[in-house]
């Protein structure tokens, strides 16, 4: 509605109806129309730190080693430098000055405060009462392994002998939980004031991103390999990484890795203006959820004497 202006006139679908959008809605979708990303920007409030610069090449280099499969491989991977974070958008060369991007302040420091993961572990199926919770600050790969060790911490760990082998293995797929986390920090809205969040219920691994879909994705694209990046500069250093690929495969590995196990589907979920993904865990089942305490807590101790 151009008559009540920019702010008071744009207006977003959620679940199937229309509302005014929000500021960081606002400044999203402008963002979009110019073709350019948050992360992109030259943070201004900050300048260049040639140490964290130093920090962050070690921690990309190392990242790509670990992740190539032999030895040759791991030997060919070449120091990383500033001219290639330049490159990659990471790091601004204003005539001869290096200026800092929002990306570059998020992959080597804490300084937005809402830049973090924040974990917790509830009892039950509902946010009521709490039995573990963490917040993840710092660097965005760092928080993501943070956020990864703490879903495993929390989740079943069972065991299967075959003949003499004793194979173990958690109750969901690790890959679904990386991918779970990884897409909710790389293409989450940092314009939104809200966190990343990783939830562990009895029945359920929680994920959600603030933002919506970028760029008028629907699930169901998504589901197909339909990708759109929101934060280039970060997608950019995590596929270096390897923490991503650049296929927009990730979501459908997630669902590929559930059918492995044979356990049910990821859910995707737009939440007003957030994303979010559950995970299923096959430990819990309604049947449990209905009969005593005493009878769950059987459950319980029988799966963990599979560890």
């Amino acid at each position: 509605m151009k008559s009540l202006g920019k702010e008071a006139g744009t207006y977003i679908r959620v679940s199937g109806t229309s509302r005014p959008a929000d500021e960081a809605v606002l400044k999203d979708l402008e963002l979009q129309g110019m073709h350019r990303s948050f992360d992109e920007m030259v943070c201004v409030e900050h300048k260049y730190d040639a140490g964290k610069a130093e920090q962050l090449c070690a921690a990309i280099k190392r990242y790509m080693v670990e992740a190539a499969t032999t030895k040759s491989e791991k030997e060919k991977v070449r120091d990383i430098t500033v001219q290639n974070l330049i490159n990659w958008g990471v790091v601004k060369n204003m005539d001869g000055a290096l200026l800092p991007t929002n990306a570059f302040v998020l992959l080597t420091d804490h300084v937005f405060p809402f830049a973090k993961i924040q974990c917790a572990l509830f009892k039950g199926t509902e946010r009521v009462v709490f039995i573990d919770k963490r917040d993840f600050e710092g660097p965005l790969y760092e928080q993501i392994e943070e956020a990864y060790e703490f879903v495993l911490k929390h989740i079943n760990l069972g065991a299967e002998i075959k003949g003499l082998v004793r194979n173990e293995a958690f109750e969901l797929p690790t890959e679904a939980i990386r991918e779970a986390i990884v897409n909710a920090t790389t293409h989450r809205n940092f314009l939104d004031r809200a966190c990343v969040q990783v939830v562990v219920y009895d029945d359920r691994v929680e994920v959600t991103s603030p933002g919506m879909l970028y760029g008028g994705l629907t699930i169901e694209q998504i589901k197909e390999g339909g990708s759109k990046i929101r934060n280039r500069c970060i997608a950019e250093v995590f596929s270096r990484m390897r923490i991503i690929e650049s296929w927009g495969t990730g979501i459908k590995r997630m669902f590929s890795s559930c059918r492995e196990y044979g356990i049910r589907e990821p859910e995707l979920l737009e939440i007003g203006d957030s994303f979010r993904v559950n995970l299923y865990r096959p430990s819990y089942n309604n049947s449990e959820a209905q009969s005593s305490p005493k009878v769950r807590q059987k459950v319980r101790q029988t799966v963990r004497q599979m560890i």
